[in-house]
């Protein structure tokens, strides 16, 4: 005996099979969001920790966000002056600390993390930057981050322009 579906059977049975499909797709998309933040929390900590040490102009505490070795990318208009090109980690200390003697930055802020991969990290965040003459004004930096041993560093940092 073969059992044919009536048409408006045909439409429940269509619906039925659509919303499992939306369901199955939203949790899914979920899974996602959240794992994707579980993977950039280490690097918006890292950034956080990064971002505080810049407002207390805490060196020491700068330095140790740093690569032990290799070069990291400058491009800081405001910050440094036009110092754009590849430091060693002790001359980017340097510029920084030349910097914070007159300037400041305050309100540092993570905006957005961006984690494709356990090695490497994008992270997006707002300040404002006082220069040597006291002028303040709001700016976007990026950062990019690698891992290196058990913490991540700053492998570059530029400032994104408003």
């Amino acid at each position: 005996m073969t059992c044919r579906l009536q048409p408006g059977d045909r439409a429940a049975s269509h619906r039925r099979w659509r919303g499992r499909v939306w369901v199955v797709l939203l949790l899914t998309s979920l899974a996602l969001t959240v794992s994707a933040e579980e993977a950039g929390a280490p690097a918006r900590s890292a950034a956080t920790s990064f971002g505080q040490a810049l407002e207390s102009a805490d060196t020491r505490s700068l330095a140790r966000h740093f690569p032990t070795s290799g070069r990291v990318r400058l491009q800081l208009d405001r910050l440094v002056g036009r110092e754009h090109g590849f430091y060693s980690s002790q001359q980017v200390v340097t510029l920084l600390r030349t910097f914070l003697q007159e300037g400041s930055v305050d309100g540092f802020t993570v905006i957005a993390v961006e984690a494709p991969t356990e090695q490497f990290a994008r992270v997006d965040a707002t300040a404002r930057i006082t220069n040597h003459k006291g002028v303040t004004r709001p700016a976007t930096l990026r950062l990019h981050l690698e891992r290196e041993r058990d913490r991540w560093v700053v492998r570059e940092l530029r400032e994104e322009a408003p």
